[in-house]
C-alpha cells in the first residue's frame, strides 16, 4: 500500500501525542529509573516506556510497516515503509533536568528519507516536515533554507556541534579542530535540539559524528524539506551503522564537508 505525505505525518503527530504524554509524565514526577546500556549511554524508563507506546500505536494502524528504534531493535526489516524511533534523544539531559531532550520519529521508504517529526515534550514544540513538501514548527510552515546565510557579509555562520569527545570517537578529532578554527560563531549543542535550530535556519548548519538512524532520521527529513542539505562525512560498519552528518545550508555544509575531506 503506498502511503501519502499527509497520512503518515498526521499520523506521526498523533502517535508523538500520546508518548509525550508518557514522558512528560516520568519528567514532571521524577519517577523514572535510570542505568546504563552495553554501551555506556543512558537509558531511562520514560526512554522505554516512550518507545514501547509508539511502537503500540504503529502496528494498530500500519501492520506492515517495519519499526527500528533504539530501545527495542528492528521488526518486519524487509517492509518498504520503516519507523525509525528515538523515543529520547538527550537522555543525559532528560535525567538532569535539561528540557531540550526530544523524540525522533523518521519514516524511511525503500531506504530513503519519506518524512520526519521532531517532539519536544518540555519545550512544548513539534517540528515536522518531508523532502519536496516543506517543513513546520507547531503547525506553521518554516521559510526555505537559502543556499547561505542572510546573516550579512559582517557576520559569519553559525555553526553547531556536538563536543570533541564524540569527534574523537569516531578517529576525527582534528576535523572538531578545523571546524571550530574555519568558522568564527561555533555553538556546542547536543541532541536533535540542535536539528531543528538547524531546520529554522538559527544554526547555518550543525555536524555531529557517530551517530546511529535513529538519531537523525526524523531530523534529515525536516532538513530536507526546509531545503537545506544533508552530508554524510563518513560511515562506519557494525550491527547498527554509524554516521558522520553535517546539515543545514547547502553552501556552509559544503564548506564543513571540504574540511572533513581535506582534514587527515
Amino acid at each position: 500500500m503506498s502511503e501519502t505525505v499527509e497520512t503518515i505525518l498526521t499520523a506521526a503527530c498523533e502517535f508523538a501525542d500520546h508518548s509525550r504524554k508518557v514522558i512528560l509524565e516520568y519528567w514532571a514526577n521524577k519517577t523514572f529509573h535510570c542505568q546504563s546500556k552495553s554501551d555506556a549511554s543512558p537509558v531511562t524508563t520514560a526512554d522505554l516506556e516512550g518507545e514501547k507506546v509508539l511502537r503500540k500505536l504503529i502496528r494498530a494502524r500500519f501492520p506492515t510497516h517495519g519499526i527500528v528504534g533504539e530501545e527495542f531493535g528492528s521488526e518486519t526489516p524487509e517492509a518498504e515503509y520503516q519507523w525509525v524511533l528515538d523515543p529520547i534523544d538527550g537522555t543525559e539531559n532528560f535525567a538532569a533536568g535539561i528540557p531540550t531532550f526530544g523524540t525522533i520519529v523518521g519514516i524511511r521508504k525503500n531506504n530513503k528519507p519519506f518524512a520526519g517529526l521532531l517532539d519536544f515534550p518540555a519545550l512544548g514544540e513539534r517540528y515536522w516536515g518531508a523532502p519536496g513538501y516543506g517543513a513546520f514548527r507547531n503547525g506553521v510552515r518554516l521559510p526555505q533554507l537559502p543556499h547561505e546565510s542572510e546573516r550579512g557579509q559582517s557576520s559569519r555562520p553559525i555553526v553547531g556541534m556536538t563536543s570533541r569527545y564524540y569527534f574523537e570517537r569516531s578517529a576525527r578529532g582534528k576535523v572538531f579542530d578545523q571546524i571550530s578554527q574555519h568558522f568564527q560563531s561555533v555553538r556546542i549543542y547536543y541532541d536533535c535540539f540542535a536539528h531543528a535550530l538547524a531546520a529554522q535556519g538559527s544554526l547555518d548548519a550543525h555536524v555531529e559524528y557517530g551517530l546511529k538512524l535513529w538519531d537523525f532520521a526524523g531530523s534529515e527529513a525536516i532538513i530536507l524539506g526546509a531545503g537545506g542539505d544533508v552530508r554524510v562525512l563518513g560511515q562506519h560498519e557494525g550491527p547498527y551503522p554509524t554516521y558522520d552528518i553535517a546539515f543545514g545550508h547547502r553552501n556552509t555544509v559544503a564548506e564543513i564537508r571540504k574540511i572533513a575531506t581535506e582534514v587527515q
